[in-house]
């Protein structure tokens, strides 16, 4: 039951809803996955109910529609609808397709084509939050799909006091991944500028938080890290903590090129896993 306080508008409506939002101005009810609202005319009486509303109505799907005379409803004013991949945690508007998942790229080439998409969407993102929404993205299908030791375990981890981008399942079968210990927490930042030494502390604190048999971190920082930052080299603080307990390794926007040209994720791991030892 919705129950709108709003002065001039009807006080109650029969609508199940899960949640409301609101992005900028609009406000919204949202409802997801219910399999009643795959049917036309169960959709066509919840507009009507709401369109005495300052509220719109949104609705998300898990699966494809088979009906556009279903989708065709999400085209009025009050009316969104939106695919939701769990899978892939990826949320798309009904006139664009349902989003693909990881399992639904099989072929060399396909992975490869993805991973260059994703890439390209890293670069050209403008906003803050975008562009660090991008980078996780491209990781996340870099781990799933280009590396065979890992999987995706955990996407934006939130414990009480600090978030992790990803976390990783570990294989620990090929090098450098038998050194860096389970889980491997990954952390992305698509900055103008280079890391420095305070996020490099950051992802030493979080993985040594995360579990006693954690061995390893990656961090991924589109311009790198820096030479110098408050009086300390980003290079020597990273080989004090793998002399320490902990092997960081950094990749940036050249490592990620790379993988895109060749597809050989694995090799630019291995690489990134060298480095880290002759620094």
């Amino acid at each position: 039951m919705y129950r709108n306080t709003t002065e001039g508008v009807r006080d109650e409506l029969n609508i199940d809803f899960d949640l409301i939002v609101a992005r900028g101005d609009d406000k919204y009810l949202v409802r997801a996955m219910r399999p009643e609202d795959r049917d036309r005319g169960t959709l066509e009486g919840l507009i009507e109910q709401i369109g005495d509303l300052d509220h719109s109505l949104l609705l998300l799907y898990d699966r494809e529609l088979e009906s556009t005379s279903v989708s065709e409803l999400g085209e009025q004013d009050g009316v969104e609808m939106m695919y939701i991949n769990l899978q892939a945690e990826r949320l798309s508007p009904i006139s664009a397709g349902y989003p693909r998942s990881f399992a639904d790229f099989a072929t060399e080439e396909e992975i490869r084509d993805e991973i260059e998409r994703r890439f390209v969407a890293a670069q050209e993102a403008e906003t803050t939050e975008s562009k660090g929404d991008r980078l996780e993205e491209l990781m996340a299908f870099i781990f799933e799909k280009a590396v065979p030791d890992t999987h995706v375990m955990t996407p934006n981890n939130r414990t009480s006091t600090e978030e992790i981008d990803l976390q990783l399942q570990n294989e620990e079968e090929h090098l450098p991944w038998t050194q860096l210990g389970a889980p491997i927490n990954v952390e992305c930042k698509n900055w103008n500028e280079s890391v420095g030494v305070d996020e490099i502390y950051s992802v030493y604190g979080k993985a040594k938080m995360t579990s006693p048999n954690s061995k390893g971190a990656i961090l991924v920082s589109w311009e790198g890290v820096s030479d110098c930052q408050s009086g300390r080299n980003a290079d020597g603080l990273l080989r004090d903590m793998r002399i320490q307990d902990l092997d960081i390794l950094v990749l940036d926007q050249d490592d990620l090129s790379e993988i895109v040209e060749t597809g050989d994720a694995q090799a630019v791991f291995e690489r990134a896993y060298t480095n880290l030892y002759q620094r």
